[in-house]
């Protein structure tokens, strides 16, 4: 079962355990999931777990798994609009994207940059590397904190030290990634993403 309280209570000690007050925290958006580009891997993540919409409130406790919970985008949507509230409430900036948040948060990162010399991007997504490196103006530096999971350790890149270390990399980057497959693109055979992010 999942306490909505208790879930949004736990996001919001981890954020403050983890980060400063001034961080920004942005969420991926699913109403309009169907126009994505990303559509196709959305609903194939889909069908590996079903969930009904369940309508909740803050005080109930929801009488499935949070897995199951989280694997329906409506169910996610509404937790997101109620942790986006009590987020605001504890200080922090918010962002919802209008549906796959990449863009909106490597965006941001580089806003930020312009005016806080020590930007850090914290995500578990190594396309957001990728788009980190490729957009990006070649004054500014951002580092992109990838957190530990499991035998994998934490890992922090810098910008600015791979656009100095391997510039004809860097230059064809989103190329070299699309080639290698993504969310939009097929990957060769045994070295899709999951690969490339534990090897990395």
């Amino acid at each position: 079962c999942v306490g909505c309280v208790w879930f949004c209570v736990s996001y919001i000690t981890y954020v403050e355990k983890h980060f400063d007050t001034d961080a920004i925290v942005v969420f991926d958006g699913y109403e309009n999931n169907a126009k994505s580009i990303k559509s196709s891997e959305c609903q194939r993540r889909r069908l590996k777990k079903k969930c009904s919409d369940v309508f909740f409130e803050s005080h109930m406790i929801v009488p499935v798994s949070k897995e199951n919970f989280l694997s329906n985008d409506n169910n996610k949507m509404r937790f997101i609009e109620m942790l986006k509230i009590k987020l605001i409430n504890h200080g922090f900036i918010v962002k919802i994207a209008n549906d796959d948040a990449d863009t909106l948060i490597v965006s941001t990162a580089i806003n930020v940059s312009c005016y806080h010399p020590k930007t850090i991007l914290v995500g578990e997504d190594i396309d957001l590397l990728v788009l980190l490196i490729a957009l990006t103006p070649r004054e500014n530096n951002i580092y992109f904190l990838k957190p530990s999971s499991g035998k994998i350790e934490k890992k922090m890149y810098s910008t600015e030290f791979l656009e100095n270390h391997d510039k004809p990399m860097i230059n064809k980057i989103l190329f070299y990634y699309a080639l290698s497959g993504c969310d939009t693109t097929s990957a060769l055979f045994q070295k899709g993403k999951k690969m490339r992010t534990n090897t990395r």
